[in-house]
């Protein structure tokens, strides 16, 4: 018995041994894959077989591919919008088309997708659908749920989508002139004595230069849209379409006017002069009324103080005068 069991514990050992070169293969094996992981890792590669610049150039145009994609479907879709509104009584007319689409230039609007601006006829359907939408809603509110409820929202909706989206739309261009207005001064004194030696140094330079300074997102925008249009026109044919483009800036339309003036050799000097003198007064003008709004809300504030600290101590003498009341008493009272 012990003599089998000795030969069968031999047999084990025998053929474990016959196992171990494969064994160690295996291990050796798993110890090249860890260290390539842990490589790959290190060096944030993926695959063994394809590099991360094709990869992620691949990635890219798929990216490309379905933007591309989706900017046509919406575009189709804005046509067939666009199209059927413009069939109805409540197209756009003719005569408001350039003064939308100046609107809708200056506030930045853009279609889906972001590669070119709405025209006018796409916002009049964007707007007209929605409130299409809206009294459907409503009607069937009128109908099946309350009568007065879709009565009111009725009203509130015709009154407000007829009005409302223009409202947004220059509240929008007025901000942005706004900040055009209030840098426009810092932008010009850069530009002043370029002009006042005849203007040998080209003005995309310039403004280009201006751009790295200042720190309103609004002018960097307007620089980028007046280089644009110089490298598209010439300096000289560029002043009109910059002018048409901010025509409710005047600061922006005499300059280019000047700029052109220049450039047919006319005298802009005293011009010129008086065109900085104009621009540093209204800058000290507009500094003032902020220095003046901040030294009103200080004021403010400063009453508010006042009539708290003025409450919370008639609040501690009403907390203390019956205390004194009794030490008047008993002092009365001696």
């Amino acid at each position: 018995m012990f003599t089998r069991q000795s030969s069968d514990l031999n047999n084990y050992v025998i053929n474990a041994f016959k196992v171990l070169p494969y064994v160690k293969i295996l291990i050796y094996l798993l110890l090249v894959i860890i260290m390539v992981i842990l490589i790959m890792s290190i060096f944030k590669k993926r695959s063994l077989f394809r590099e991360q610049g094709v990869r992620t150039e691949i990635t890219n145009i798929k990216e490309l591919k379905q933007r591309d994609r989706s900017i046509l479907r919406w575009n189709k879709l804005l046509r067939k919008l666009t199209n059927f509104v413009q069939g109805t009584p409540f197209r756009i007319t003719s005569i408001m088309v350039d003064y939308y689409q100046y609107n809708i230039n200056r506030a930045g609007l853009k279609a889906p997708g972001g590669s070119r601006y709405l025209s006018a006829e796409e916002f009049n359907a964007i707007v007209r659908f929605t409130s299409f939408v809206l009294l459907a809603l409503a009607l069937f509110i009128l109908v099946f749920l309350n009568s007065m409820l879709g009565i009111v929202l009725i009203i509130s909706i015709i009154a407000t989508t007829s009005t409302l989206p223009n409202l947004i739309l220059r509240a929008v261009v007025a901000d942005k002139d706004r900040q055009i207005r209030e840098n426009f001064a810092d932008m010009y004194l850069m530009l002043h004595y370029v002009l006042m030696l005849g203007g040998n140094t080209p003005v995309d330079k310039i403004l280009r230069s201006y751009a790295k300074t200042t720190s309103s997102d609004e002018m960097k925008r307007f620089v980028d849209n007046c280089v644009n249009h110089i490298e598209t026109y010439g300096e000289y044919n560029a002043t009109k379409y910059i002018a048409m483009d901010y025509r409710e800036i005047p600061e922006v339309c005499k300059l280019m006017r000047l700029i052109r003036q220049l450039a047919d050799g006319g005298d802009i000097r005293q011009e010129l002069i008086g065109f900085r003198e104009e621009l540093i007064q209204a800058k000290r003008r507009t500094m003032e009324k902020r220095v003046n709004k901040l030294v009103g809300r200080a004021r403010a504030v400063s009453n508010v103080l006042m009539i708290l600290l003025v409450q919370a101590i008639l609040s501690a003498m009403a907390i203390y005068l019956p205390d004194l009341s009794l030490i008047k008493v008993l002092l009365g009272l001696k």
